[in-house]
């Protein structure tokens, strides 16, 4: 699905990953968001569309929102859920979904509890994802050097890759970001490299991530392994597709599902053609 077409230089963050037993077609994940739209754990036609769109949209890694393991480990009402059998038709559908456009389906699960053991009975060639938080931005709380050092014993466990922010533990009285924090582009990706030489485990970078070519030096100079997005594909889940293009990894919009991208090439050449654009 995301083959340079000839004369096109193949594109780092575009490049296949290899983490356990699994390919992933690129390295841009869908970073979890939750919705609140499920009823007693089930989803829906709301969590079909909108984690479909974006599979659609060319990432290469879709994660399910936050879903609980038991019915009292939910965080609210309207949380999904993996605690029952009804609960396993709607998901598979969306994963079935998901796989069938060519990206690789996943999930956040919400709680600790039984999961904390959930490497002992996950397959072994499926990959397992811990995220953590690498610095709480407060003076003398949790570190860098922690994380590395929690990393390389998860690593030991059996996690086969590190899911790596910053700022979830601590904060202002007014929930605002900690002080010391500095807000900018990728700002989070210098703690995941961090993380990735101390450990020597793949990690994900997560965070204010929106330029196709920032996001391109990130996989080409081995900052992360892969890339994770939310609030920018939430505005375009095109976004991955649009940077294909941007990055001269796709022409002739050939990585666009084919219904869309034939008519979208259509369009390009006529109004090429007729100076419009």
């Amino acid at each position: 699905m995301y083959v340079a077409t000839m004369g096109c230089a193949m594109s780092d963050l575009f490049s296949s990953f290899r983490l356990a037993g699994v390919e992933f077609p690129n390295r841009l994940a869908v970073s979890p968001m939750s919705q609140y739209r499920a009823r007693d754990g089930v989803a829906n036609d709301w969590h079909l569309v909108s984690l479909g769109r974006f599979a659609l949209g060319g990432a290469g890694l879709v994660i399910v929102e936050a879903t609980a393991v038991e019915e009292r480990g939910r965080r609210t009402h309207g949380d999904l859920g993996l605690w029952n059998d009804a609960q396993t038709e709607p998901l598979a559908r969306i994963a079935q979904f998901i796989s069938d456009e060519g990206a690789v389906p996943g999930v956040q699960l919400g709680r600790a509890g039984r999961k904390a053991s959930i490497r002992r009975a996950w397959p072994r060639d499926l990959p397992l994802v811990f995220r953590l938080s690498a610095t709480d931005w407060m003076d003398g709380g949790w570190t860098v050097e922690d994380t590395i050092f929690l990393a390389k014993a998860l690593k030991a466990e059996g996690v086969d890759m590190i899911d790596v922010s910053t700022g979830g533990i601590g904060g202002t009285p007014d929930r605002g970001r900690p002080a010391r924090m500095t807000l900018g582009h990728a700002f989070q990706t210098p703690f995941a490299t961090q993380v990735r030489d101390g450990a020597d485990i793949a990690v994900m970078t997560v965070g204010m991530i929106w330029d196709a070519k920032g996001a391109e030096k990130i996989i080409a100079d081995g900052q992360a392994d892969m890339i994770a997005m939310a609030r920018e594909l939430l505005d375009d889940p095109n976004w991955p597709l649009h940077a294909t293009a941007e990055l001269g990894a796709d022409e002739r919009r050939g990585a666009w599902p084919p219904e869309a991208g034939w008519w979208l090439d259509k369009r390009d050449r006529i109004t090429t053609k007729l100076g419009l654009r």
